[in-house]
């Protein structure tokens, strides 16, 4: 029986501990991740600081998946700030070991793309990828993400060269 799971915007200051747990467990239980977590957020104060960001720039979306009363993956995108980019976003997304495999992340994908595509702001979603991650690479493709580029050996982990794809999709 699949699970029951309701997406919905990300509320900084209500989720930001839960999806600094869920991003430290995603990050742990993958190696598909380019960064640590510490990375990108050295800790849950600069997480919610940037779902403040998302909350409040235009055409930017953080959705969050919730199910049993916790939450379970996410996906982001902000658009570019550049004046000539700002039709575009680059798109990530995650999902926790005990919850994949279970449509969650093309439930979370379509609800992004609509969300997008209902704003009018975005034009044009791109995403990265490694290459040897076939099923996230089956649901970009079966969600309308075209590769345009082969990033070979673009990402290095325990001293092993990966293959990137990047992705693109028209909104």
């Amino acid at each position: 029986m699949e699970s029951e799971f309701t997406i919905r915007s990300a509320i900084p200051e209500r989720d930001s501990a839960d999806l600094f747990a869920l991003m430290d467990e995603i990050y742990k239980t993958t190696e598909m991740m380019c960064e640590a977590l510490s990375e990108k957020y050295s800790d849950q104060s600069i997480l919610e600081d940037d779902l403040k960001e998302y909350a409040s720039f235009p055409g930017a979306l953080f959705l969050v998946a919730e199910g049993n009363s916790k939450l379970s993956g996410y996906v982001c995108a902000k658009p570019l700030r550049q004046s000539k980019l700002a039709h575009t976003a680059y798109l990530n997304m995650g999902i926790a070991s005990d919850a994949r495999g279970k449509q969650l992340g093309r439930k979370l994908l379509e609800a992004a793309i609509k969300k997008i595509a209902s704003d009018g702001i975005i034009e044009i979603v791109y995403l990265n990828v490694r290459a040897d991650n076939e099923p996230a690479v089956r649901l970009y493709e079966s969600s309308g993400f075209e590769t345009i580029a082969v990033l070979d050996r673009d990402t290095k982990y325990n001293g092993q060269y990966f293959t990137g794809l990047l992705m693109r999709r028209f909104v």
